[in-house]
């Protein structure tokens, strides 16, 4: 949560919103008061305004008061405005001069017009309780900012849009960047992007642009040293079959047996290099339809040896003639690494068993064997370029299972381990799904 906190308030838009939200707040209280204030005087005003044309009224039509009148007018909404009329007594009269004042009677404040009649000589005073017309005031200024203040929250929402707009490019391309995989290091395009954000953009393709060549270097680098030692090695294979072939004692001849083993050892592991360097190209491949049955039958023929010399009983269950769409070597390496890791770690007279099949547009290869099993902490690791489990007896490059979720990635295929057997955990079930199925 405080991580959250943190990010959100490292926000950019967050920050730009939080900005123009108190800037708008501020600006409309100010105008908020300025308006209620400048109401207030103005319904005063009106009020004032309401007195005088009632005095001019009376002189107009020459009404004569005999001495007191209290009226009702229409004030704004449903209220009601009592407004006294009277006539001055004369002792008041010096007191009182004719115009517009503020008079308290009996503790209470009135707002007054006080006018003289022509014609009946009469002095009449025309007055409104204050406390009246400042509610009549207040009432009237407040419902004037009330479209000011609905105006206000749509405005701060509106903002909140157009941020949210405007940061939407950045967004999709955050999010375009982290649907990536490590091999995917085109440039951003920037053209949707904002101005500012351009030259952040540009310098992410450069970098970007400097980690394609590093990575190329690299595996250029690997590709030529496991082709380089791909002659010597068969030189040397070459020199220790002659060197077989020669009368020799019992230990150099078991000497000579460790070194053959070794070399063999040394060849599958720059065979493995090399494919590895291949996969891992970034470039574009001839993917084409390719039927799976066609390509387990082809690898099946090319490990018969093996599967043979250690009297393994190879199944071939449930067998589907559905294509995939793959580059014909990716599939071939593919099923060849998975068998090929079944037969090392199947014990002499074990038993494996080979399945293709199809649902919901998808097709499945499960490869299962009654080898030693891969402890659950250790299946996500085994995917690791070199990496071997401690205890393992069988001799390995620790490349082949890397190999097979390098080329699963690029297939957008899902690879899937789990033991055969759950209580003993032995045997290993490898299945890999191909995201579409094509007839």
């Amino acid at each position: 949560m405080w991580r959250n906190r943190k990010a959100l308030k490292a926000s950019l838009q967050f920050r730009l919103s939080l900005s123009l939200s108190v800037v708008i707040l501020l600006v409309a209280l100010a105008a908020g008061v300025f308006s209620f204030f400048a109401a207030f005087d103005e319904a005063h005003a009106w009020q004032d305004e309401t007195l005088r044309q009632i005095a001019n009224l009376f002189e107009q039509q020459n009404i004569v008061i005999d001495n007191y009148l209290s009226t009702k007018l229409s004030a704004s909404g449903n209220r009601k405005a009592h407004i006294n009329i009277q006539v001055l007594p004369s002792e008041m009269q010096p007191v009182l001069p004719n115009g517009f004042q503020t008079i308290t009677i009996e503790n209470k404040s009135y707002r007054a017009f006080i006018s003289r009649n022509r014609v009946t000589q009469q002095r009449i005073l025309i007055s409104q309780d204050t406390s009246e017309r400042d509610e009549i005031a207040r009432d009237g200024a407040l419902r004037t900012l009330a479209p000011f203040m609905a105006l206000m929250l749509v405005l701060l929402i509106v903002v909140r849009i157009l941020i949210s707009q405007i940061f939407k490019p950045i967004l999709q391309a955050s999010i375009e960047l982290d649907q990536r995989d490590e091999f995917e290091l085109h440039p951003i395009a920037s053209d949707s992007l904002p101005t500012e954000f351009r030259p952040f953009a540009a310098a992410i393709n450069r970098l970007f642009k400097r980690i394609t060549h590093a990575v190329e270097k690299q595996k250029m680098f690997i590709a030529d040293a496991a082709h380089e030692l791909r002659t010597p090695l068969t030189a040397l294979s070459l020199q220790v079959e002659r060197l077989g072939a020669t009368e020799l004692s019992e230990e150099a001849q078991q000497r000579l047996k460790a070194l053959k083993e070794g070399i063999a050892r040394s060849s599958v592991l720059v065979e493995q290099l090399l494919t590895l360097a291949r996969v891992q190209a970034a470039q574009k491949r001839r993917v084409e339809k390719i039927e799976m049955e066609a390509i387990l039958r082809q690898v099946v023929e090319g490990l018969l040896p093996l599967i043979e010399e250690k009297k393994i009983k190879l199944n071939i269950l449930g067998v589907a003639h559905e294509k995939i769409q793959a580059e014909r070597l990716d599939a071939c390496t593919l099923v060849k690494n998975l068998l090929d890791n079944a037969v090392r770690y199947t014990p002499i007279s074990g038993m494996i068993d080979v399945t293709i099949s199809t649902s919901k547009n998808h097709v499945t290869l499960s490869v299962k064997d009654s080898g030693p099993g891969i402890p659950p902490e250790e299946q996500m690791k085994v995917f690791d370029a070199f990496y071997r489990i401690d205890d393992s007896e069988v001799s390995g490059s620790g490349l082949g299972l890397s190999i097979v979720h390098t080329i699963t990635e690029r297939l957008g295929a899902n690879i899937e381990l789990k033991n055969t057997h759950q209580q003993t955990q032995t045997g290993l079930c490898i299945s890999v799904t191909f995201p579409e199925l094509v007839g």
